[in-house]
């Protein structure tokens, strides 16, 4: 036998969030056997504040469920969904035998995505966790002062140790945010003693992939800078470059020049 709980429009509301809950859930007698949901929520939050306490945080290490709690700064939810179809044995689903996903907007956001990396904010982002992996789609927003356009920010395997944080992103804005970038990140230790004392001016793009494990072992990182017509000078009384364009690739191993033009 089995009990059987069944709802079409079940309500709560307090200071974090509202919701509006459809489920069905199957509760066998005997304990042996794994009790199955059908659930079907949507939501609404003023703030993402305190949103991670009803984030799938069972499924996810220590570290991630620290990391949900401190980079997601703050932003408004105007809406979003959460379904559960499968026995609750066999979350999270690493096998395709369930479907569990949550997947909501984020208006005017604040990610900091990675302690010691720039963060972005005012952003439009959709996030997605599906089965046992998240997606943050970042439609809009800003770094430093750089207008980010296509932007990922991934975990593949909640449930791996460790985790791999991998970032994908694009942005456009005044070069010297490239310095910016390299000084106020842990890039620094590497590259700053080369640009301590420098100035740069004009307008750059930036392509960054970073991949970041759950562990103490360095991030991974592929950056390109395309500079446009940009002006670099390295320091008062120093070499002084102007009409700098083509494309600066930075790595965690260094820094690589490709067709660069400069008089």
């Amino acid at each position: 036998g089995l009990w059987r709980i069944k709802t079409n429009d079940f309500r709560v509301e307090n200071k974090d969030i509202h919701l509006r809950t459809k489920a069905e859930i199957e509760w066998p007698v005997d304990q042996s056997q794994s009790p199955w949901m059908d659930l079907l929520v949507s939501f609404e939050a003023p703030t993402i504040e305190y949103a991670s306490r009803y984030f799938p945080v069972g499924m996810m290490k220590p570290a991630l469920v620290e990391w949900l709690d401190y980079s997601l700064v703050a932003g408004r939810i105007p809406y979003g969904e959460a379904m559960f179809h499968g026995e609750l044995g066999d979350f999270p689903f690493a096998r395709n035998d369930g479907v569990f996903e949550v997947r909501f907007n984020i208006d005017n956001g604040i990610l900091d995505y990675a302690q010691e990396w720039p963060r972005i904010e005012e952003i439009d982002a959709e996030i997605v966790f599906n089965n046992n992996s998240m997606e943050i789609n970042v439609a809009g927003g800003k770094s430093l002062s750089s207008t980010l356009r296509k932007t990922k920010v991934s975990i593949r395997d909640l449930t791996a140790n460790p985790a791999m944080l991998m970032v994908r992103g694009n942005a456009a804005g005044p070069a010297s945010d490239a310095l910016r970038f390299i000084r106020e990140s842990p890039l620094n230790k590497k590259f700053g003693p080369y640009f301590s004392n420098a100035t740069v001016m004009g307008w750059a793009g930036l392509t960054l992939s970073l991949d970041k494990p759950w562990a103490k072992a360095p991030p991974k990182i592929d950056g390109v800078l395309n500079l446009v017509n940009s002006r670099l000078l390295m320091g008062q009384g120093g070499l002084d470059f102007n009409d700098i364009n083509g494309e600066l690739r930075f790595t965690e191993e260094g820094l690589f020049a490709h067709d660069i033009e400069a008089t």
